[in-house]
């Protein structure tokens, strides 16, 4: 007989709730903060930026982060902006993070790159729990 077995979402564990104002800030909404982001000089010089976002905690989002490019730096601040986003967004780390993590050779270890590892650990877990759970009548 078979055994039933667990879905998706019975298998991994249960997120803990975020607090209240990152949940405000990754609702997809628009907001005052990200006004804020936009204008912050702070938040868009190179390596300065990265520095105050460690320091404060504060995060910037993809839009803020190319509106504030270009009314800081222009057309190409406005690129600069776009790339830094693009790969932050595939990578989770903004690039001069990246770097570093490559120099001091912790690539797979923060970031997207270990939560995939991750997740690809318990769905070969789990696939092997399911393998032996098959049954086959000939």
């Amino acid at each position: 007989m078979l055994d039933r077995v667990p879905s998706m979402t019975e298998a991994m564990p249960a997120a803990s709730p975020a607090p209240n104002a990152e949940i405000q800030k990754k609702d997809g909404r628009f907001g005052f903060f990200d006004l804020l982001d936009m204008i912050n000089p702070l938040q868009h010089i190179p390596v300065v930026g990265t520095i105050y976002r460690a320091i404060t905690g504060d995060e910037i989002r993809s839009i803020s982060r190319i509106i504030g490019g270009a009314v800081f730096g222009g057309p190409m601040g406005a690129a600069s902006g776009l790339v830094t986003a693009v790969i932050e967004d595939g990578t989770g780390q903004e690039p001069g993070e990246l770097a570093l993590s490559f120099v001091a050779g912790k690539g797979a270890e923060s970031g997207k790159a270990a939560k995939a590892v991750a997740h690809y650990e318990q769905s070969k877990r789990a696939g092997l729990r399911i393998e032996n759970t098959i049954e086959y009548n000939a």
